[in-house]
Formats: C-alpha cells, structure tokens, sequence
C-alpha cells in the first residue's frame, strides 16, 4: 500500500478551475442566448407576418409591444387581483390574429391613461390544432361562450367588463377604430 501513497495527481489544480470558468461561461450563454418570452412573442408574430403574402406594413408586431404571455391558471389569479386585466386570445395559426395583434398594442400605448392601469396586455397562446388547458372552463367561468378568435376581453374587479370578437376581413383603419372605441369605452367603465 505504500507504494500508491507516493503516485501524485498528474491534473493540476488550476486545471479545475480553467474547468469550471470553461462551464460557467457555457451556462452564461446558454442563458443569455434563450428570448425572453416577450422577445419569442415578437419573434413568432413578426415571423408569421411576413409570411403573408399580403401583409400590411402597419400592422406588423414591434419589439416594445406591451403583451405578457401568461396561461389560464395564472391569469384567473390576475383576474382574481381585481385588477385591470386586458386579455388577448389568438395565435400565430390566425390570419385575423396576425392583422390585427399590433393594433391592440399600439392603440393601448395611445392611450396612456389606460395603460397606467392595466400595465399591458395578458396573452394567451391558443394552440391551431389542439384545446388549451383550462381555456373551456375559463370561458364558462365568464360565460364567454364559444371563443373565435382573436379574442379580447377585459377584466376588472374580477368581473369580465367587455368582451370583443374582431370578425376577419376588416381593414386595418376598421380595426384601429374599433379597437380605439373598445378601449375608449373600458377606460370609462373602469374611471
């Protein structure tokens, strides 16, 4: 036994710490290199809309949009808060969704007095091809019925004060007005 007491480490101790400088550096940017899910909401939509052949200019997604991706459970917690929460519904599937996304955003940012009380926008991703979890009982819930989409509906109190349904094939000056006169009206209902 004596014999293996004498052999010496051949990895130098600085070796273990290049190592793990070597790993941390990985992690970092690993880390770093992972979107925020407000930058991987403005990458889809943005992605997706000028994937349309007949995209509008006006109304393609900017990067300081105001949504907030969130799921069911933790949105019936806002909701619960009896805060202002504004809701949006849709996905990038939608081709109404993808016209008329920055629309709500821009208007909201218009209207500062509105954004100072509901902060931004909640968003709900609705999978094309399958159901979200807790979307159904969200909608009984609210008795919102049959959801189309885009869907976007307002909170307050905890109560659902407005509920809009945007039909496709509207134009884009359409769309601003009734999204400005949807907000209009919130903001006087929650004053």
């Amino acid at each position: 036994m004596a014999k293996y007491s004498k052999i010496k480490s051949k990895v130098h101790p600085i070796a273990y710490i290049i190592g793990a400088i070597f790993l941390a550096i990985i992690v970092v940017v690993i880390v770093v290199s992972v979107p925020k899910k407000s930058e991987q909401f403005y990458r889809d939509y943005f992605n997706a809309q000028i994937k349309v052949q007949n995209f509008n200019q006006e109304s393609l997604i900017t990067k300081d949009h105001v949504y907030k991706s969130t799921n069911v459970a933790d949105l019936e917690k806002k909701i619960d808060s009896k805060e202002l929460v504004i809701v949006y519904i849709g996905g990038t599937w939608c081709s109404s969704c993808l016209n008329e996304v920055a629309i709500y955003s821009s208007e909201l940012e218009k209207n500062e007095e509105l954004l100072a009380k509901a902060k931004n926008i909640y968003y709900l991703e609705k999978p094309e091809t399958k159901d979200l979890k807790g979307l159904n009982e969200f909608a009984e819930k609210f008795e919102l019925g049959e959801l189309t989409y885009p869907t976007l509906l307002s909170f307050y109190n905890g109560k659902l004060v407005e509920a809009k349904y945007y039909p496709g094939g509207q134009t884009a000056k359409d769309i601003k007005t009734a999204v400005y006169l949807y907000y209009d009206k919130l903001l006087k209902e929650v004053k």
